[in-house]
């Protein structure tokens, strides 16, 4: 892909070529501006005009309708995205399909959610009566029924302590088995344990492996690594 936004004579991906797995982790991560939201962006046709393609098994982003590609994804972000009502209504909203009580429940356990939470809770507009923990697990629950075959983790557990995230990150964990996951998360500790780390910097790929790997080559993503632990 290289894609640059109107205007700009300065692409913000270059020649950027990259396959995500099915039952895998891949965390993008870089500094600001490096290209990582844009990549989302487009895997989720919220921007285009980009050249290259963009597949997913057999199906190309361009040739397929706005509806059915952007079924194919669900994105669970920071932003708090719970409305008003109990945990039922806020599991089937959006939801094209009919699901069955114990479909739901399916969904809250899977997310770490039951008996914490049940059907009938009360959301509060904005999740303001649950926990930001219980908000993220809402939502990923959401996406379980959803069942897309792309989930995209885009600063998910930002505002977490420490018992949220880890509850969080095994939620995912369970999610993920046959789905291709894409994380994006500043806060590089979270992602040591992501199948694949992908580090960009000015639209480019720069580093691909895991968190030991990367690591012990002592690269660009050692360097973010490092000045992120002395901030902490």
């Amino acid at each position: 892909l290289t894609f640059a936004y109107p205007g700009s004579q300065s692409p913000v991906l270059r020649d950027l070529s990259l396959d995500f797995k099915e039952g895998a982790k891949t965390a993008l991560v870089g500094p600001s501006g490096a290209g990582k939201t844009t990549l989302i962006n487009l895997l989720t046709r919220l921007e285009a005009g980009y050249q290259g393609q963009i597949l997913l098994g057999d199906l190309e982003a361009k040739s397929c309708s706005l509806p059915a590609w952007r079924d194919l994804f669900s994105v669970v972000a920071q932003d708090n995205n719970i409305f008003a009502g109990t945990v039922a209504d806020n599991l089937l909203f959006g939801l094209e399909k009919t699901v069955s009580r114990s479909d739901m429940i399916r969904a809250l356990q899977v997310a770490n959610l039951w008996p914490e939470l049940d059907l009938d809770t009360r959301t509060g507009e904005g999740g303001w009566k649950l926990s930001l923990g219980q908000s993220q697990r809402l939502q990923l629950a959401r996406a379980y029924l959803r069942d897309a075959p792309c989930l995209i983790l885009d600063e998910a557990t930002a505002n977490l302590d420490p018992e949220s995230e880890a509850k969080v990150s095994q939620a995912v964990d369970r999610i993920a088995r046959e789905k291709i996951v894409i994380i994006i998360a500043h806060r590089l500790s979270t992602l040591r344990k992501a199948s694949r780390l992908v580090v960009m910097d000015r639209g480019e790929i720069v580093e691909v492996g895991p968190h030991e790997e990367l690591m012990a080559a002592k690269g660009a993503y050692w360097r973010l690594y490092e000045a992120q632990a002395r901030r902490a």
